[in-house]
């Protein structure tokens, strides 16, 4: 865990800058995308690119964006990959930069991003083409506080309401209209870092911190977060996480620094991660999956909510009740 002063301070670092530049200790935990020449000047975890345990099924689409690259891998694009198979990508096309939050509407048709302060254009609501990348700006996002950064993008996958994670001196919890982009702010998440939150078919509500690597569930009324358990991995700069709505699942691209990664599930009760593929392919991962939320079955109706149920288990009580008497004679 890093001190808040070493957090406050690496906010101030973002996009590219030169390996002596770099202040370490500062950027030991940022929500922004990782800088050229960190891995070079600071150390990291060397590269071992590996698949996990790959589960069978599901097979469904997801999208993520690469927003770091990794030659022969252009910074900002985005690719489709099946749920199963992360590390076998198509490739879509380059979006915007630094794309810190995605997330798909209810019907899973439109895929919604928001750039942070140092992206192209700059904290900025909009949609992203799914077939070929192409970011197309909604507003500039309005109503954060000042000196915060977008860190993450969630949408309630049954009631379409969506919601936005900042980070400044300390976590932030927001609606956002997707209409206009307009930000409003619900409560603090707390000091931690959160660099992505993600929202299941129940409308429960999960946050990522880098700070303590570890996963949160966070009350979407208030912002009030609760530690849920760490994940074990040395989790740093943007990244992201989705929920597999037909499964419930909640799958993470967790980077650890250096073009290193892991993608995989967390457990929604102790908050372990499990790595489905490891550092394959290198590269730092925002993510989104448009499945559908199973179909909710409407409630039956009791007979005492129908006026000719009322009158039916009116007969019924008087019957038994006539009934009783005459056993009693």
């Amino acid at each position: 865990m890093k001190s808040l002063l070493a957090i406050a301070v690496g906010l101030a670092f973002a996009g590219n800058v030169s390996a002596q530049s770099l202040n370490c200790a500062a950027l030991a935990n940022s929500p922004l995308m990782e800088p050229a020449g960190y891995a070079e000047a600071c150390g990291g975890p060397a590269p071992n690119p590996s698949v996990g345990n790959v589960p069978n099924v599901p097979t469904s689409t997801a999208f993520t964006i690469d927003i770091r690259g990794q030659a022969p891998r252009l910074a900002n694009t985005l690719y489709s990959f099946t749920l199963n198979n992360f590390p076998t990508q198509t490739t879509r096309g380059v979006t915007a930069s630094s794309v810190f939050g995605v997330d798909f509407n209810p019907a899973g048709t439109t895929l919604y991003g928001v750039t942070g302060s140092a992206g192209v254009p700059a904290s900025t609501l909009g949609t992203i083409n799914t077939t070929t990348g192409a970011f197309t700006a909604i507003s500039a996002l309005s109503g954060l506080g000042a000196g915060e950064n977008a860190t993450g993008l969630t949408i309630h996958p049954r009631t379409g309401v969506a919601y936005l994670s900042t980070f400044g001196t300390t976590a932030q919890l927001y609606t956002l209209n997707l209409a206009t982009g307009a930000a409003t702010l619900v409560g603090s998440m707390g000091t931690d870092i959160m660099i992505d939150i993600a929202m299941n078919c129940g409308g429960q509500l999960f946050a990522h911190s880098i700070t303590t690597d570890s996963l949160f569930s966070v009350n979407p009324a208030t912002g009030a977060a609760t530690l849920i358990g760490p994940h074990g991995l040395a989790a740093n700069f943007a990244q992201g996480m989705d929920f597999d709505n037909e499964t419930g699942t909640l799958y993470a691209f967790i980077y650890t620094g250096g073009g290193t990664n892991r993608f995989g599930t967390f457990n929604l009760g102790t908050g372990a991660f499990t790595s489905l593929a490891t550092d394959n392919p290198l590269g730092e991962y925002e993510g989104a999956v448009p499945t559908l939320c199973p179909a909710e079955i409407a409630p039956v109706a009791a007979p005492v909510n129908n006026p000719m149920g009322m009158i039916l288990l009116g007969l019924m009580l008087v019957g038994i009740g006539a009934f009783a008497t005459t056993r009693r004679v």
